[in-house]
């Protein structure tokens, strides 16, 4: 089941990447995400996640890591469910305003949680 640790890895570092090359498409996502219910679909791909690495963690060299990223994961996913679209589309504005170099800034921290995930699997 490590294998199922590296390709959420994987998904992190190549979102990381597109962040870092394409600001905008980070833009676009959270725009994506501010329409509507759809923050729910974000809470929904967490919790999913976090399942996934959970379920994963016993065949991991670093456990506790993996079990740190999973419960990270299910706290924000149930912060998102608490909050709901209406309070959290002030953070997902605030988000949207922000020059890119922060965006790029926010990409190199998932490729870094990425490798950490992978170095740990």
């Amino acid at each position: 089941m490590v294998w199922i640790v590296r390709i959420v890895a994987v998904l992190f570092i190549l979102s990381g990447i597109l962040y870092v090359v394409r600001p905008n498409a980070a833009k676009s996502l959270i725009q994506f995400f501010a329409k509507g219910n759809r923050i729910y679909l974000a809470g929904i791909i967490r919790f999913a996640l976090a399942i996934l690495l959970l379920l994963s963690v016993h065949d991991c060299n670093l456990r506790w890591v993996i079990i740190a990223f999973g419960v990270l994961l299910i706290l924000s996913s149930v912060l998102i469910f608490s909050l709901g679209p209406k309070k959290l589309a002030g953070l997902l504005n605030w988000a949207q305003r922000q020059p890119a170099l922060i965006l790029r800034m926010m990409g190199l921290i998932a490729i870094a949680l990425g490798g950490i995930l992978i170095y740990s699997a």
